[in-house]
């Protein structure tokens, strides 16, 4: 919906007669100071029969829909161009600065001024259309009059509008995402949140699996902060378990004690046959360190 459009509506006769040239009052009009090819212009030869008075019937005959107006009417009355001077590009430009969070209406309207003459300007360059480069310019400054005088309550709506959506994505940016596996950018990172409070790196696919996370990762919503009210506690820890760390086969246990995460080691078999471990033994992760976020308690304490 154009706000150009809205503006311009209340003033549709005084901007249709602006932009109707003088010569076309009757069909006998003098038009020598026109050129022979008519399709510059918006003008039209009344035909017999046809009140020469009624300009706006006239114009609405010939007006094209366009960026210049919404209701259907409106965008007859309103002209999306004068001639060769495209106008539309110029009103959606103005509608879109009126729509941008920030931006003062007093630059829109001069922006919008600038642009329609500078159209007329490169429309009519030559020496030949000295006389519709002038009309032509009178249409754009009673466009640009019209958004001067009558725009604030179009921009302002148009402000308010650009808040609430503005406020809406905030909302969406600043909510705390649930726990979960998120793919946070285009180059596939994985971020494991948890504890309703804190987040993680992925370091591999492996350690992903290891996590419980494979075929659970979820792409970022749109405007989502992933980190948001989470602190950062670097790569993800390795879940609990028995683990060879090395090509020598040394093993770790990995534990939570006291809600605290511990990693220790395992002296010999019957060490670990002693911890439960026997045949539960699985490689670390690749891309992570087994005793990343843990606490090292040395050799593994015997159980029980």
């Amino acid at each position: 919906m154009s706000i150009v459009t809205r503006l311009l509506s209340a003033l549709a006769l005084t901007a249709v007669s602006v932009a109707t040239p003088v010569s076309v009052l009757s069909a006998t009009s003098n038009e020598s100071h026109i050129s022979e090819d008519r399709s510059q212009y918006p003008i039209r030869e009344f035909s017999d029969g046809e009140n020469s008075s009624d300009q706006f019937a006239g114009i609405q005959k010939i007006a094209q829909l366009g960026n210049c107006g919404s209701s259907k009417w409106q965008r007859l009355a309103i002209r999306d161009s004068w001639g060769g001077a495209n106008f539309g590009p110029h009103c959606a430009e103005h509608d879109k600065c009126y729509e941008t969070l920030g931006n003062r209406k007093e630059d829109c309207d001069n922006q919008f001024s600038t642009g329609l003459r500078n159209e007329c300007k490169s429309t009519y360059n030559s020496v030949w259309h000295v006389t519709q480069k002038k009309l032509c310019s009178e249409t754009a400054n009673g466009y640009h009059s019209a958004v001067n005088r009558m725009g604030g309550d179009a921009y302002r709506a148009a402000q308010r509008e650009a808040k609430k959506i503005a406020s809406n994505t905030e909302v969406a940016f600043n909510s705390k995402l649930a726990d979960g596996f998120y793919r946070v950018n285009s180059a596939g990172v994985v971020w494991w949140l948890y504890n309703d409070s804190k987040a993680c790196g992925i370091a591999s696919g492996a350690h992903l699996d290891n996590l419980g996370g494979a075929g659970r990762v979820k792409n970022l919503p749109n405007g989502a902060d992933a980190g948001f009210q989470r602190s950062w506690t670097g790569t993800c820890k390795v879940a609990d378990g028995f683990y060879r760390v090395n090509s020598a086969g040394v093993v770790w246990r990995l534990y939570t004690q006291d809600g605290v995460p511990k990693a220790c080691g395992v002296a010999s078999g019957a060490h670990l046959d002693n911890l439960g471990g026997t045949g539960r033994v699985k490689e670390a992760p690749s891309g992570v360190e087994a005793g990343s976020q843990r606490a090292w308690a040395d050799t593994c304490p015997l159980l029980p």
